[in-house]
């Protein structure tokens, strides 16, 4: 039998506002970035694992294990990426967020002025074509709005500290993005973004030295190929078969498999060079949708002014001039919206090149085969610094750990 499906709140006290003090942590983009990259459970796994095979003292698998281990520190490298893009696209959705509070709470502001000035107008008698309740709609709407975007805050705050490693027992601890948000025209070569992505990636300069690697790679092949699909990378039974007649078998695998590597290099080289131009493209269309916001927040500011001044002489009333100093603070959001965009756009190219990662390893990372054992051992976990005294710590580890699971490359490694 069907029934009504209606709440039950009357167990629920009258909202109060927030009035929690927050302490303020100062996070900057860089420290964002490679805190992300030191960070990055995957990547730290994977370096673990090639330290596993490092340490190995089996002589006879000595050429094979370096090449496990050139693959493993290249994933590592990739994983590293890849979290630094997840950790600054969260980073400037905070940006975005925070901003958006501080315009939410002008706008707040400025329909309790309103509510007010009408109280007082009709306390003089005077007539005033507003209606109470449309105010007081706004105002909840307004309320409710800032409850979702301080949720936001926290929901960006934790994902943060997780990513980052960041670890305080301040229950009012808060990150405070300090980002720049000067907007710089960027005329971006497509084709050179392509060759730079190319050089970069670490992905595709093992794809590369792996299609051209001796036969002691094989099996770093097999495995990578196993990476891509379940069904790749499969032995083939040599059971009861003359030593002679396996190596032979492995040397015609080898030749396969440089073949099935230096078409899946091709392959991925053409999708990297189609999502690099795609990133481009975006950069651009974010640059001359920020035209379009300012332009727009532009022209209600001058038309705000105009208001204003018909108020002074009886030709505009103050709710005119209220309504659209509310769309001006809209179009702040707009504007701030749109430079976020763009900021993450930027980002996302980066990734796709990999840069995220070359810049906080002081450079290119070559094929990653050796490097110090301890270059990966997990970090202990980083501690806040209050925004009032220090900014968070910088990070040479980061520099320095990442700097050396470059390492040397094997024989014919690409650099």
């Amino acid at each position: 039998m069907r029934s009504p499906l209606v709440p039950d709140t009357s167990a629920l006290t009258q909202s109060q506002p927030d009035r929690t003090i927050w302490n303020w942590y100062r996070l900057t983009e860089s420290d964002c970035q490679c805190r992300a990259v030191q960070g990055s459970q995957l990547g730290g796994l994977l370096d673990g694992e090639a330290n596993v095979l490092r340490q190995s003292r089996d002589h006879h698998a000595a050429e094979a294990n370096a090449a496990k281990v050139a693959v493993l520190r290249s994933a590592a490298l990739e994983a590293r990426n890849t979290s630094a893009g997840e950790a600054l696209a969260i980073y400037y959705g905070l940006v975005e967020v925070e901003a958006r509070a501080d315009l939410a709470l002008r706008s707040q502001a400025g329909v309790e002025s309103q509510s007010v000035k009408v109280k007082d107008l009709r306390s003089r008698g005077l007539t005033v074509p507003y209606d109470p309740s449309e105010l007081t709609r706004k105002l909840d709407s307004l309320r409710s709005s800032r409850i979702e975007l301080d949720l936001s805050i926290s929901q960006a705050n934790f994902q943060l500290r997780r990513l980052l490693e960041l670890c305080s027992d301040d229950s009012t601890a808060r990150l405070w993005p300090a980002v720049d948000l000067h907007v710089v025209p960027q005329a971006i070569d497509p084709q050179q973004a392509v060759q730079d992505g190319w050089s970069m990636r670490p992905e595709l300069r093992t794809l590369r030295w792996l299609a051209t690697a001796d036969d002691a790679a094989i099996e770093a092949t097999r495995e990578l190929m196993s990476s891509v699909n379940g069904l790749l990378g499969q032995t083939a039974s040599r059971h009861g078969k003359h030593p002679l007649l396996t190596c032979l078998a492995l040397e015609r695998e080898a030749s396969s498999r440089r073949r099935q590597i230096a078409e899946y290099s091709c392959r991925r080289h053409q999708e990297v060079a189609e999502q690099i131009r795609e990133a481009v493209t975006t950069i651009e269309a974010r640059q001359v949708q920020i035209v379009l916001s300012r332009e727009s927040l532009e022209n209600l500011g001058l038309r705000v002014r105009e208001l204003e001044q018909k108020q002074a002489i009886g030709k505009a009333t103050f709710g005119d001039v209220a309504a659209q100093q509310l769309a001006q603070i809209e179009a702040e959001g707009d504007l701030i919206h749109a430079v976020v965009l763009w900021k993450i756009a930027v980002a996302q190219l980066k990734q796709l090149q990999g840069r995220l990662v070359a810049e906080c390893c002081g450079g290119c990372p070559a094929v990653p085969v050796e490097a110090n054992p301890s270059a990966t051992a997990q970090p202990a976990a980083s501690r806040l610094e209050p925004l009032a005294s220090t900014p968070l710590v910088a990070l040479p580890p980061v520099h320095e750990e990442l700097a050396t699971v470059a390492g040397t490359a094997p024989s014919g490694a690409v650099r």
